[in-house]
């Protein structure tokens, strides 16, 4: 198990990379349980800024041809908006927002053949960083081992998944590929993992999503992630983690409360869209047991 300081971002695709937390080369997977538990310090400028505090937890069960991970998350972050003259010097203030982020994973695993699984899980996540009131996800689909041993390994990933979308009606004006605050999607999820152990204290992990909806391919999410773990002891290890996260389609809200709309309409200047790409850095202390 571990224990992790970490500095991390936040976007809306709100894609889970539960690829770089499972073990995977061949010399990681055993039967037996594993997992992790964090305390958070993290920070993010990008749609917004935010100063974010939060707990982390991961769960790992691996028994034959069956195997199970969870992930649990939940933040509490201040946030200030670039859109609306916020800084970053503003994050301290008393007055700068004070906003939640929660997110639960559950995915179970099962071997049909050398090297072939099936896989079927669920997510549940709200984020108010975001104006995401809820998103659910259901999904299953295969993972190949194209190749593995206790140096390298290539991982390849498809699922369907359907995803319930929920968004603050209040302050929506308008979500480009959807019907209102409310709607349910039919997305493919493809992924590579790529994962080197060139010596016993170095691990780097590369993964990346593509997500687009089935039935406007356009409508598209597009997860980055690279990892570089440095073990400096036994028990303690260094992480250094950068992400890339693009939607294609994302909602433009109102920035300012409903009571000061004159008339009940969002002012033109008040309209802000949330940016497509965001990119962010992470730093991670691991302490392992």
């Amino acid at each position: 198990m571990s224990s992790l300081l970490v500095l991390a971002p936040t976007a809306r695709a709100n894609i889970v990379n539960i690829e770089a937390k499972r073990p995977s080369l061949e010399n990681e997977r055993e039967n037996g349980a594993s997992g992790s538990l964090s305390l958070d310090l993290s920070f993010n400028a990008g749609n917004i800024n935010t100063l974010t505090v939060g707990a982390n937890g991961t769960f790992n069960y691996i028994h034959d041809r069956h195997s199970v991970y969870t992930l649990a998350d939940y933040r509490l972050a201040a946030k200030t908006d670039p859109k609306s003259g916020g800084t970053l010097s503003e994050l301290g203030d008393a007055d700068s927002r004070f906003l939640h982020r929660a997110l639960g994973h559950l995915r179970y695993g099962y071997e049909f053949i050398e090297k072939l699984y099936g896989e079927a899980y669920v997510q549940l996540s709200a984020d108010q960083i975001i104006l995401l009131r809820s998103r659910l996800l259901l999904g299953l689909g295969p993972r190949l081992t194209v190749y593995d041993d206790q140096y390298f390994g290539a991982f390849l990933g498809l699922a369907y998944y359907a995803e319930r979308e929920n968004l603050a009606a209040e302050d929506l004006i308008s979500q480009p590929t959807g019907e209102g605050h409310l709607n349910w999607w039919h997305r493919v999820s493809s992924y590579l993992t790529l994962r080197l152990r060139p010596t016993e204290q170095l691990l780097l992990t590369s993964v990346t999503y593509v997500q687009p909806r089935v039935d406007f391919l356009p409508d598209l999410y597009v997860l980055n992630e690279n990892v570089l773990e440095l073990a400096l002891t036994k028990r303690l290890s260094l992480k250094l983690t950068m992400s890339i996260r693009f939607d294609s389609a994302p909602p433009t809200y109102c920035i300012v409360d409903p009571e000061d709309r004159p008339g009940g309409e969002c002012p033109a200047e008040s309209s802000y869209t949330i940016r497509a790409v965001d990119i962010g850095v992470t730093n991670a202390l691991t302490v392992n047991f």
